[in-house]
C-alpha cells in the first residue's frame, strides 16, 4: 500500500480563465497542506499533480486523457 495519495488537478493556466485556474491551484494546495498537517487522510499524506487545461470547451477533454499518464509538477 502506498504511503501517499496522489491527486490530479487540472485548470486553465493561460487564456481568459487564468485567474480561475490560479484560484483552483491555490485552494487545492492549501487544502492539501491543511489535511497533511492534520495527519493526512486515513494516515496517508496527499500529493498534488497539476496539469494545464486549456480554457476552451473543445480542448478541455484532453486534460482528462493527459492525467491518466501524467508527468505532473509536484506541489509542496
Amino acid at each position: 500500500m502506498a504511503d501517499t495519495i496522489k491527486i490530479a488537478i487540472a485548470g486553465p493556466k493561460t487564456g481568459p480563465d487564468t485567474t480561475a485556474g490560479d484560484c483552483l491551484s491555490v485552494g487545492a494546495r492549501q487544502a492539501v497542506r491543511d489535511i497533511n498537517a492534520g495527519g493526512g487522510a486515513n494516515g496517508k499524506m496527499l500529493d498534488i499533480g497539476e496539469y494545464k487545461s486549456p480554457s476552451s470547451a473543445t480542448s478541455s477533454p484532453n486534460a482528462k486523457k493527459t492525467s491518466r499518464h501524467p508527468e505532473p509538477r509536484t506541489a509542496s
